[in-house]
């Protein structure tokens, strides 16, 4: 419905619907200041559905201010004054190995753990607008913090610590909101934490992998995650080479070892699949992977040709791969069939621009 947009002097929402109107210059939004003391460029922006809602952070820091577009207010969380919170769920024990079907072992610990530092390092807004999660590297912690109530002083009780004592900084929420994903960016970890969002009593699930985290995608029904071990600008030296597929429910993962870098991807909820390209010229790798959302087994499709982008075409059950060639390339695959070799290809070459 919109876009906000960060300036030097705050936050303007625009509505796409009054751009194309007689009155288009009232499409922008008057600008809400954070304040004269705060330099929006050097802050993290969050923005809720509707633009109502603007979280802004500065990594590092323990202060979370939270913009209401309504009612033209500016609260401010300190994270230090939230002192010590008694864990609805404590850390988590053992886990589960790769491609096990059962979930890690919950342990319940409900030892009260102090923040001192507070240091901030990843604020995510859930896809409603209705809460956020607060990483916060040390003590190791993820806070749920409901927008606004959360920035009430008054109602700090209300703020859930979802993990302790576990290496992180960056969480990723589910479309559903049912689940999320904690993780680290840094490698300080082999593993991430799946976190039941639905129980007022939040329940977390260690799920070892097989290499450090860096990225994470949510499939559209939150039910399955693509993990990718190895994407360009990693920080860590050591990777492991390839990507994981995360049945959320049970927490099982299956690796898959790639020799290059995973490429561009695609959910297909029709097609209960994870569609991959992968590409490096040097080694003369060109391949379409099918990665079953149920069974996370893979399907390999070598490609004649070097492949730069794919999507789907969800009413006629077609993957459409658009391939590097002067006069433009692309070619549909029929996902319908049972094994590789019955997908069906049909090719259109012509002076293809975009």
């Amino acid at each position: 419905e919109g876009a906000s947009f960060v300036t030097e002097d705050g936050v303007s929402t625009v509505t796409f619907e009054d751009l194309f109107t007689d009155n288009a210059d009232s499409a922008l939004a008057e600008t809400v200041d954070f304040g004269s003391d705060l330099q929006t460029e050097k802050m993290e922006i969050g923005v809720s559905p509707h633009g109502r809602f603007v979280t802004g952070y500065e990594r590092g820091t323990r202060e979370i201010y939270l913009l209401d577009n309504v009612n033209d207010t500016l609260t401010t969380l300190n994270m230090v004054d939230v002192g010590i919170l008694n864990l609805a769920n404590g850390k988590t024990e053992g886990g589960v190995a790769d491609g096990d079907e059962d979930a890690g072992v919950e342990e319940s610990d409900q030892e009260a753990t102090p923040i001192t530092e507070g240091a901030i390092s990843q604020v995510s807004i859930a896809p409603s607008g209705e809460f956020a999660l607060v990483s916060i590297p040390e003590p190791g912690m993820v806070l749920k913090v409901e927008i606004p109530d959360g920035f009430d002083n008054d109602n700090l009780d209300t703020i859930v610590a979802l993990v302790e004592n576990e290496a992180n900084d960056t969480a990723v929420i589910d479309p559903e909101e049912k689940t999320a994903l904690i993780f680290d960016r840094a490698g300080r970890g082999n593993y991430l934490n799946i976190v039941d969002l639905v129980n007022p009593e939040p329940k977390s699930r260690r799920v070892r992998l097989a290499g450090p985290v860096d990225e994470i995608h949510y499939a559209p029904g939150g039910d399955a995650a693509l993990i990718i071990h190895n994407s360009q600008g990693a920080p860590w030296e050591r990777k492991a080479k390839g990507f994981s597929v995360l049945a959320v429910e049970r927490g099982g993962t299956k690796f898959n070892a790639t020799s290059v870098q995973p490429g561009s991807f695609f959910f297909s909820t029709e097609a209960g699949a994870i569609f991959m390209l992968l590409r490096d010229d040097a080694l003369g790798t060109r391949q379409l992977l099918r990665v079953s959302l149920d069974s996370l087994l893979v399907e390999p499709i070598d490609l004649e040709r070097r492949p730069r982008g794919l999507t789907v075409i969800s009413s006629l059950d077609r993957l459409l791969v658009d391939y590097e060639h002067p006069d433009g390339h692309i070619e549909l695959f029929d996902w319908t069939g049972a094994i590789t070799n019955s997908f069906a290809r049909f090719q259109i070459v012509d002076r293809i621009k975009e």
